[in-house]
């Protein structure tokens, strides 16, 4: 990787030196989350090929942090639209009138 200095110059990096040298987890972790909700915005679009499918299986399995990120987001979203079908008034439910 190749990451511009605040020279113009190019600095050779690699995937190892960056996460180590981040110095910021907060960073990683948003990273990672971005990531996974871009993945699975992806995947629930349709029209997944096999080559995708292989390629966010990878993306995936990169890390422990990667594979637990999606998890998370995929229990989060599945409360929300749990939440969402809810009728007002139901316990849960929104008492919202607009």
């Amino acid at each position: 990787m190749c990451v511009d200095g605040a020279s113009g110059g190019g600095v050779i990096m690699n995937e190892s030196q960056r996460d180590a040298d981040s110095g910021d987890a907060n960073t990683r972790a948003d990273a990672i989350r971005e990531g996974a909700v871009r993945w699975l915005l992806w995947l629930r679009a349709g029209d997944t090929t096999e080559q995708e499918l292989d390629a966010f299986a990878r993306w995936r399995a990169l890390s422990d942090e990667h594979a637990r990120t999606v998890r998370e987001l995929i229990w989060m979203w599945a409360v929300l639209e749990t939440v969402g079908r809810q009728e007002p008034g139901e316990p849960g439910g929104s008492t919202r009138t607009h």
